[in-house]
């Protein structure tokens, strides 16, 4: 008989001890190698009355039902954040959303197209500035982001929708919707929309 097999037999519960080691080292190894596992979701549902910043140093933020901006409000959704839809929900800007270098996609972990709704510009929007050269200088913008798996046909004809707004949309990689990808349905009376460089891929 070994020593350790002898050690075993005389410290009572050994053999779960060391199983219970075993098993607090696997789970510090899983969380290591998947983050998100260590982490839950911020929910949002309703309207946003006060300017609010959304940042990637927290939680991942999961829109449970239709999301508001409310007029002269601001939402400011940070670089890196992750913004997660559930089924049929949707983001509503009836005032601004500067969004930049952020995540917009399911909270489905095996997604397919139409997952979510859409992110609405209202005609209560606020329109994206830009100086004598054409640089943004402020207002509604999603620039540098990633939107995939939206567009559920059933709520919208598309992904980014303008309705009489008129937000700035550039460089973003907008993919996988059932619906368009971006739709521009007229624009705001003192400003025209502006599009540029964004890519689009498998979208309807």
């Amino acid at each position: 008989m070994t020593d350790q097999s002898v050690f075993a037999k005389r410290v009572p519960g050994f053999r779960f001890w060391i199983f219970g080691i075993l098993i607090f080292i696997l789970s510090g190894v899983l969380l290591f190698m998947n983050p998100r596992m260590a982490r839950a979701d911020t929910p949002i549902c309703g309207t946003i009355n006060t300017n609010t910043i959304w940042s990637s140093s927290g939680n991942d933020y999961l829109i449970t039902c239709d999301v508001q901006i409310a007029s002269g409000v601001t939402l400011t959704i940070q670089p890196g954040t992750v913004v997660r839809f559930d089924a049929g929900t949707s983001l509503i800007v009836n005032g601004t959303l500067i969004a930049e270098d952020c995540t917009l996609t399911s909270s489905n972990v095996s997604p397919s197209a139409g997952e979510w709704g859409q992110i609405l510009f209202s005609p209560s929007s606020q329109d994206a500035t830009f100086d004598g050269n054409g640089n943004y200088l402020g207002g509604s913008a999603i620039r540098n982001c990633l939107v995939a798996w939206g567009g559920d046909y059933t709520l919208a004809d598309g992904t980014i929708e303008t309705n009489l707004a008129s937000p700035y949309l550039y460089n973003n990689t907008i993919q996988n919707s059932q619906t368009s990808g971006i739709r521009a349905l007229g624009r705001s009376s003192s400003q025209r929309v502006v599009i540029r460089e964004n890519s689009l891929s498998n979208n309807g």
